[in-house]
């Protein structure tokens, strides 16, 4: 059985970029300067087995995102397999 990832040669990940009041904020990854207006300032990380939670203030926004890794013990292919899924939530501050 052949890899098929193995052979891309484009980079794979994530890139988030936040759009707060009409100014793009690059939030996560490699992205290209033009793409974006500023960074965010980082407030929090915290990694646990099965959830990275990142948050991140975007001009008057608090950016909340959190990555949930499942961990699937009926089944030898799930467990092998990388999936995450995410949540985000953005309260205005103030």
């Amino acid at each position: 059985m052949k890899c098929l990832l193995c052979s891309l040669s484009q980079i794979l990940g994530w890139s988030v970029l936040v759009r707060v009041d009409n100014l793009t904020y690059s939030y996560l990854g490699d992205v290209t300067s033009n793409l974006y207006n500023g960074t965010v300032n980082f407030t929090s990380i915290a990694i646990t087995p099965t959830q990275t939670m990142v948050s991140a203030r975007a001009g008057p926004m608090q950016v909340n995102l959190t990555f949930l890794n499942p961990i699937e013990v009926r089944s030898a292919l799930l467990l092998l397999t990388m999936s995450t899924y995410t949540s985000s939530k953005a309260p205005r501050l103030g």
